[in-house]
């Protein structure tokens, strides 16, 4: 498999209070590259024994330019209009091999085992330019090469027909964030006629990546001794099925712990610090089924979220619903007619990105929305393989939980700011597609 992608924007505002570059500003923009190769290979060894091998490797690079009319804005300062370059790149190659051993041939003792091996380089820097000139004042370069590997054993046990159970364990080892071992359990049990019940609970850790760990900025110093971020989670769910319809009621609990953040240093400097713990828990619901040509479904989450601080204080996590859900339901017309489809999803009022930050009066909060969405879809029976689908979608809210424009951060020499600007949704939608299925 090879892909190839290339992604170019435009950066209209970049930072707190448009900071680092001129309010919509055309010399302003973003590019993200990616090359990949992987390659695979799956052998049956013997009856009970199956082998997978795989090799990749992967390119990324990104580029970002911001110009300025404020010198200062560059470090060192230019003499006249400031264009700031920060630029990020990474290779990485390696290879995992997987086995998966069947011990009676009945799915029922199934030990799957992998190893993993990665050599990777990361880098990044900045560069300050003579914006009217194009000279190049400064910059900073940082980069590094690093060796990370994981290996993992699964185990599938089915010793009756109604319990199953499914085990496992990986380990990490990566010289950013430390080593570790996660491990994870679940099993199933089959309580009555068509009835489920499910335990769940895992263990995951996310390393620093190389900018919050190692990058270098003007005005940013690293912090090699950050902690990855953990989470711990368990789930309990029962599920129900009738004939063609599926019902579903759980309820989970999730904790992560060592949440990096860039904190303000009394140096002046900021730096990339695991600061704060997020609780979740809920409850969850789902419904679907289907009665001849029709479909429907239905779900709904409620989860207290809150982010705790390190001196113990619980706040809302911005732009993160306590409740939302969806429901959906398609009819296929009889004979050559469409099929037509009704879905939406609702999301209850919630904070804004800023709120916990940006130090607005009122506190920034985006209204409850729901979103509609209606399609039409057909497979046209004059021509084999072609198929059309026609629809839209309408946005009940006027704004989504993001401060827009120019004045986001917060501002020492400001005791208080005006209402937030949060930004404008995209309300109503029209699309139309065809699509073509060659035929063999």
């Amino acid at each position: 498999m090879l892909r190839a992608t290339l992604y170019k924007r435009a950066t209209p505002v970049h930072g707190f209070d448009q900071h680092a570059t001129d309010f919509d500003e055309e010399r302003s923009w973003e590019r993200d590259r990616w090359l990949s190769l992987d390659v695979q290979y799956e052998k049956r060894i013997a009856q009970k024994l199956q082998l997978s091998i795989r090799g990749y490797a992967d390119a990324y690079d990104y580029y970002q330019q911001m110009y300025n009319t404020e010198p200062s804005v560059c470090d060192p300062p230019t003499t006249g209009p400031c264009l700031f370059v920060g630029k990020g790149r990474s290779k990485w190659i390696g290879s995992e091999a997987q086995a998966s051993y069947d011990w009676t041939q009945e799915d029922r003792y199934t030990t799957l085992f992998g190893v993993n091996g990665t050599l990777r380089s990361v880098g990044g820097g900045t560069d300050s330019v003579e914006a009217n000139t194009g000279q190049y004042v400064d910059g900073l370069q940082n980069d590094v090469t690093e060796t990370v590997w994981a290996a993992y054993i699964q185990q599938r046990l089915a010793p009756t027909n109604f319990l199953h159970f499914n085990l496992g364990a990986r380990y990490d080892a990566d010289p950013r964030g430390g080593s570790r071992l996660s491990p994870r359990a679940a099993v199933a049990i089959d309580v009555w006629e068509g009835g489920n019940l499910k335990l769940i609970y895992a263990e995951a850790f996310r390393p620093p990546t190389f900018y919050e760990g190692l990058f270098t900025y003007p005005d940013e110093i690293p912090n090699p001794s950050i902690r990855s971020e953990q989470i711990r989670g368990g789930e309990v769910t029962l599920e129900q099925r009738v004939g063609r319809h599926d019902f579903l009621l759980g309820a989970f609990i999730t904790r992560w712990s060592d949440m990096l953040s860039l904190e303000p240093l009394d140096t002046g400097f900021y730096q990339y610090q695991n600061h704060s713990d997020i609780e979740n828990y809920g409850l969850n619901a789902s419904v679907r089924g289907a009665v001849d040509s029709f479909q429907y479904g239905a779900s709904i989450v409620a989860a207290h979220t809150r982010r705790v601080t390190p001196e113990g204080d619980e706040q809302l996590l911005p732009a993160s619903p306590q409740l939302f859900g969806n429901a959906r339901v398609s009819y296929a017309l009889p004979g050559a007619l469409p099929t037509i489809a009704l879905a939406t999803t609702f999301v209850e009022r919630r904070p804004a990105d800023r709120l916990l930050d940006g130090n607005f009066t009122p506190d920034p909060y985006a209204p409850a929305s729901a979103q509609i969405r209606l399609t039409l879809s057909q497979q046209l029976p004059m021509v084999p393989g072609l198929s059309y689908r026609i629809g839209g979608s309408y946005t009940t809210a006027d704004f989504v939980p993001y401060v827009g424009g120019p004045i986001q951060g917060y501002d020492a020499a400001t005791t208080e700011r005006g209402p937030a600007e949060l930004t404008h949704n995209v309300k109503l939608v029209g699309f139309a597609t065809l699509r073509y299925d060659f035929q063999p």
